[in-house]
């Protein structure tokens, strides 16, 4: 399976699409466990600012399969500077979902 990788800003503005990172993992689950993806590219790779700047999002996408594989904020950036790569850690969407707490109406039927 290929996955097409897109980096947005806070704003959803598309900033870069990233064709070969050094790893990648993703991750995805269904509700109530939260996606991940785990990314690597070397330092020298152009979407390094987009991917660490304040609210940078990311979309995995497969080109041949529509709709979306995950997608969600950019959680955590990392630097090693022994093998030169900035590795960062998406959350999937469903996140936001984990955190509304709800309850029954007794009253309903």
């Amino acid at each position: 399976m290929s996955v097409r990788i897109k980096v947005y800003d806070k704003d959803r503005i598309f900033q870069r699409q990233i064709g070969n990172p050094t790893s990648l993992v993703v991750t995805p689950r269904v509700h109530p466990l939260i996606g991940t993806a785990v990314m690597s590219v070397p330092l020298s790779h152009p979407a390094v600012p987009a991917l660490r700047a304040d609210g940078a999002r990311v979309v995995f996408t497969d080109p041949d399969d529509p709709g979306v594989t995950m997608s969600g904020p950019v959680d955590s950036v990392e630097i090693d500077s022994d093998t030169e790569s900035l590795t960062v850690t998406v959350l999937d969407d469903s996140w936001i979902l984990a955190g509304i707490l709800g309850w029954q109406a007794p009253s309903a039927s």
